[in-house]
C-alpha cells in the first residue's frame, strides 16, 4: 500500500505529503476502514459504525474527538472524491499533541486485486506465543520456532488464544462458529462484529467464549478477521495442520457473504454502505 498525497487535518484539506508522515510518526488511536468499489458506486463500508468505534477508543485513552461523526463523514467522502478513488483504504487517526488534539484522515492505496476477490486464500501457517502475567511475550524456545515457522503470531495468556494485532480470531468445530468476547472497545470491533452477523444470517451457529489452544487443535477450521483481510484461514498452528489444512465450507462461506456485503451485491447489507456523492471514473 501507500498514501495518497490530499489528506484531511484538523478541519481543512491538505496535500502537503510531508506533514501527514511527520503526524504519523506520533503514537496515535487509529481506525482503519475500507471504502470499496460497489455496484451502487464508490462506498465506505459500515462508515458510522467505524466512526462511532473510533471515538470510543480515543475515549479510552483519554482523547475526545473536537469534531462529530457527521463532519468525520463528510470529511471522508470529500477526501476519497477529491482522490477520485474507487477504491481504497481509509484511515483515521486521533493524538494528543501540545496544542490538543491533533486528527488526521488519509487514504491508501492498494494493489493488485480487489479485496475479496481472489477467495479466502490457502491459508497461512500460526505460532501460538505465551504472554507473561506482564503481558509481554514469554521467550521463545529457539527449536521449537524453528520446528514451527509462522506468517502470523496468536498470543496465549493462559485464559484464552487472540490474534495479536488488532485481528479477531474465530474457530470452527461441527459447524459452530466460536470467538472470544469482545474487549471494549477492541481493534478490529467493527469486522469482528461483521463477521458474527453474517454467519448467524448465514444459519451457522455462534458461540461467545475464550478459545483455548485446546480449541484450536480440536478445530475443523480456523481463521481471522481484521483491517488488513476480510478472511484469513488458518492452514496450521504450532506445526500442526488444521482440519484439512485449508479453507473449510463455513470459512469459505463466511467470506462469501463479507464479499457479497461489501460490493453491495446483497441488499440486505446496503445499508452498510456510505456512499460518495460523486461519480467517480478513475481507479486507483
Amino acid at each position: 500500500m501507500d498514501r495518497m498525497d490530499t489528506y484531511w487535518r484538523n478541519g481543512a484539506v491538505d496535500d502537503r505529503a510531508g506533514d501527514a508522515d511527520r503526524g504519523e510518526r506520533v503514537a496515535g488511536v487509529v481506525e482503519a476502514m475500507r471504502c470499496y468499489h460497489t455496484l451502487i458506486g464508490p462506498a465506505v463500508f459500515r462508515h458510522a459504525d467505524h466512526l462511532a468505534h473510533w471515538r470510543e477508543r480515543a475515549a479510552a485513552y483519554g482523547i475526545d474527538l473536537p469534531y462529530g461523526d457527521g463532519e468525520l463523514r463528510r470529511a471522508t467522502l470529500d477526501l476519497i472524491a477529491r482522490a477520485k478513488a474507487r477504491s481504497c483504504w481509509v484511515r483515521a487517526r486521533a493524538a494528543r499533541h501540545p496544542g490538543g488534539v491533533d486528527v488526521t484522515i488519509s487514504l491508501w492505496r492498494w494493489g493488485g486485486a480487489e479485496l475479496g476477490d481472489d477467495g479466502p486464500g490457502p491459508g497461512v501457517r500460526a505460532r501460538v506465543i505465551p504472554l507473561e502475567r506482564t503481558g509481554y511475550p514469554a521467550p521463545i524456545d529457539a527449536g521449537a520456532h524453528r520446528r514451527a515457522p509462522a506468517d502470523a503470531t496468536l498470543l496465549d495468556n493462559h485464559a484464552s488464544v487472540r490474534g495479536s494485532a488488532g485481528e479477531s480470531l474465530f474457530a470452527v468445530r461441527g459447524g459452530v462458529l466460536a470467538t472470544a468476547p469482545a474487549d471494549r472497545p477492541a481493534p478490529g470491533g467493527v469486522d469482528r462484529a461483521t463477521v458474527l452477523d453474517i454467519a448467524r444470517d448465514l444459519g451457522h451457529p455462534v458461540v461467545e467464549r475464550p478459545l483455548t489452544r485446546a480449541d484450536l487443535a480440536a478445530a475443523d477450521e480456523v481463521f481471522m478477521t481484521g483491517a488488513a483481510a476480510p478472511v484469513t484461514p488458518l492452514r496450521e498452528i504450532d506445526g500442526r495442520a488444521v482440519g484439512a489444512g485449508a479453507a473449510g465450507p463455513v470459512t469459505r462461506a463466511v467470506h462469501g457473504g463479507l464479499v457479497a456485503a461489501y460490493y453491495g451485491y446483497t441488499r440486505r447489507y446496503h445499508h452498510w454502505l456510505d456512499p460518495v456523492p460523486v461519480t467517480v471514473l478513475s481507479a486507483m
